[in-house]
């Protein structure tokens, strides 16, 4: 399934993100991860669960459902579910029917919860993604939640898009008046098994976001961007910035991007943005300016990639498709997805 050439669209041994922390509360999410209806909630003691999303007596959506007692009643005819997803109680009926729902493993690390929807014997010696390495829930940094896109397009075009930064010159260019670090030459590397493609921009003149960013900043000072690929849901775009002409020159901080996607079906992905820092963590002003800007970003992404998926979609004749030089570090990602697919060896079974 283009960019992918493999039969399975994504690999089910992996953890992915469900949802972000604040989303999950005392009454039931509905979310369809993987072409899994899935709901979620948390119980009287603040704990997330998720179980698989539809009545097994006649198929109703139990996101339509009501949570008491941390239990789930189905609004349809009453079928009532614990935490675990047994049926414990059946009021049109005699006796309780032979019948659960799946739970799945679902961790939380915030502000993100991660839920595993392949071979349940797998989750518990898999580690989560090293979130903590580029700052989400450590001490010293500032995490700030965006925005949630339900994106009508499959998700291997947003880690395509991702990890292509020419495309910021233009698409887009009404955000990025200096697009040098977008066009610059990328340095690709291998860093503990995470994918990282690195751009940096020595003694260049400070800009006005920089200088909004950074109030001691003086002329000149330089960038380095990564974009890593810290978990096929995870992946981080930014990097440090200095007040002079080197990376010797006194640290200004870092400043991270945060994109969280999930496959909702082949054809669309749940899409979480986030933003983190390690300066002016107490600066609300900061933070709600540079969370509308991220948003917006987003949404010409969004934009971008949903008249894409037209395309594949609907036209029956495309053109052989060409790569250039900036496609670099995308390409290397559509390997790195290839190759995550080819090892998992969990066929996906219906929940």
């Amino acid at each position: 399934m283009y960019p992918l050439n493999t039969e399975k669209p994504w690999p089910e041994n992996q953890w992915y993100v469900a949802a972000v922390s604040e989303e999950v509360g005392p009454t039931i999410l509905g979310r369809t991860l993987l072409n899994r209806s899935v709901i979620m909630f948390r119980d009287d003691k603040g704990a997330a669960h998720a179980l698989s999303g539809v009545c097994p007596h006649r198929m109703m959506p139990l996101e339509k459902g009501e949570l008491a007692g941390n239990r789930v009643t189905c609004a349809y005819h009453g079928l009532t579910f614990d935490t675990t997803g047994a049926c414990v109680a059946a009021p049109t009926s005699s006796k309780l029917p032979n019948c659960a729902l799946t739970g799945y493993p679902l961790k939380e690390n915030a502000p993100l919860l991660w839920i595993w929807l392949g071979d349940p014997a797998r989750a518990e010696s898999t580690p989560l993604p090293p979130q903590e390495a580029i700052g989400l829930g450590a001490k010293g940094w500032r995490t700030d939640y965006c925005h949630h896109f339900e994106m009508k397009a499959r998700y291997s075009l947003l880690v395509d898009n991702l990890f292509d930064l020419s495309h910021l010159a233009f698409i887009h260019r009404s955000f990025v008046p200096e697009p040098a670090l977008a066009l610059s030459e990328p340095v690709i590397e291998d860093r503990d098994g995470r994918l990282v493609v690195a751009r940096e921009l020595l003694n260049e003149p400070a800009d006005i976001l920089n200088r909004m960013l950074h109030p001691a900043l003086g002329e000149r000072m330089s960038t380095r961007m990564e974009t890593e690929m810290i978990g096929i849901s995870l992946i981080k775009a930014g990097g440090p910035s200095w007040n002079g002409p080197n990376t010797k020159a006194p640290l200004l901080g870092y400043q991270h991007f945060i994109h969280v996607l999930t496959p909702r079906s082949e054809t669309s992905t749940h899409y979480w943005a986030l933003l983190d820092r390690d300066f002016r963590l107490e600066d609300d002003e900061l933070s709600a300016a540079l969370a509308a800007g991220m948003t917006a970003i987003v949404q010409q992404d969004v934009d971008a990639l949903e008249a894409i998926e037209q395309v594949l979609s609907y036209s029956q004749h495309l053109p052989r498709e060409i790569s250039m030089l900036p496609d670099q570090g995308a390409l290397r990602a559509r390997r790195r997805l290839i190759q995550m697919i080819r090892a998992d060896e969990t066929v996906p079974s219906a929940a």
